[in-house]
């Protein structure tokens, strides 16, 4: 008789359940999520948000501080004036202040004084200068910056806040002049582009030493107010022939005489024209006893004459034995020409 194994299945065809394998433990339950924390509504904003383009005035940086100096030209006006200093002088130092410009020097040889007063109130543009500031610059460097400008161009000097600590540099620009949309059209014509031009040049400022010159008032002199082109085609006309002109004021006359070397001599006489009772181009103010007669070099009186582009008017003083004292009223102010005499041989 066979014995059925230990192991086998028994009559119903199942394994035994004492060999069965344990039932896998249940997977542990996750916990569930805490609810969602409920945030407490942030609080209105107080100030208004920094305008665009104030994001640094609102993070506490510094406010704009006006510049040291910022001054407009027309730029035929400072063309014209430096030209004619640096004939002169290579150098110079000029008085910026809150009402105007002022400069005053002798040329190298002591024979010429400048004196030189712009009013700020008279300048049609910009005049920024909150204190009084002294600047020493090349006349000619300067004038031959200038020479790159056009006649109807704008020249603009200005000193930035505390630019004189780090550099002591002064910066030229040169812009067209603004146009009104009738004169743009009036000059524009079929084909034309207008264009906008700019420049800008830095000039280093000069430590410069000048001699202290004292008042140079001619006490009582004979005068005479004349159109400057007049005095200055007559010298022009004699500096041809001589070197030196005899100037002699009168009460109604002004008598310009040259002797030169090749030539025997010239002479020319301005006298005052009257027409319907009225004094025309001449107003002469001066006496028989102011009367008087000096020599003076007409070659500083030639290089002083491209002043008539910007000073339609001139006044002439002298006085017997003293210089010759010659007033220009410009736009802007005035400029004093004084020349010593040349002594007689």
């Amino acid at each position: 008789m066979s014995e059925t194994p230990w192991y086998g299945p028994d009559d119903s065809g199942s394994a035994s359940s004492e060999f069965e394998e344990p039932a896998p433990p249940p997977a542990p339950i996750a916990p569930a999520p805490p609810p969602p924390r409920e945030r407490s509504p942030s609080p209105k904003r107080t100030t208004a948000p920094p305008a665009k383009g104030t994001l640094l005035a609102h993070f506490g940086a510094k406010k704009a501080v006006p510049p040291d100096l910022d001054i407009t030209f027309e730029a035929q006006f400072l063309k014209t004036l430096i030209k004619i200093l640096q004939n002169f002088q290579t150098d110079a130092n000029f008085h910026f202040t809150p009402t105007g410009i002022n400069t005053r020097f002798l040329d190298n040889a002591h024979v010429i004084l400048f004196e030189i007063h712009l009013n700020a109130a008279q300048f049609p543009y910009t005049f920024q200068c909150p204190k009084a500031l002294c600047m020493g610059l090349d006349l000619k460097v300067l004038s031959s910056l200038l020479d790159r400008v056009e006649k109807d161009d704008l020249v603009q000097l200005f000193y930035a806040p505390g630019q004189r600590a780090i550099s002591p540099v002064l910066t030229l620009h040169i812009h067209t002049r603004p146009t009104t949309e009738a004169q743009q059209q009036k000059k524009k014509k079929p084909g034309d582009v207008s264009l906008e031009r700019s420049a800008t040049y830095r000039i280093h400022e000069k430590n410069i030493e000048t001699d202290e010159v004292g008042a140079n008032l001619i006490v009582d002199p004979a005068r005479l107010i004349l159109p400057s082109t007049d005095f200055f085609q007559i010298v022009r006309k004699l500096a041809g022939v001589g070197d030196v002109v005899e100037l002699t004021l009168g009460p109604d006359s002004l008598r310009f005489a040259v002797n030169g070397d090749e030539v025997g001599g010239a002479e020319f006489v301005i006298t005052q024209h009257r027409r319907d009772g009225m004094l025309q181009n001449c107003e002469f103010a001066c006496t028989p006893e102011q009367r008087c007669t000096e020599h003076f070099s007409l070659q500083y009186l030639d290089q002083l004459a491209p002043i008539v582009k910007i000073a339609p008017r001139m006044e002439l003083l002298m006085k017997a034995e003293s210089m010759l004292h010659l007033r220009f009223l410009l736009e802007l102010g005035s400029l004093d020409f004084y020349l010593a005499g040349r002594i007689k041989e």
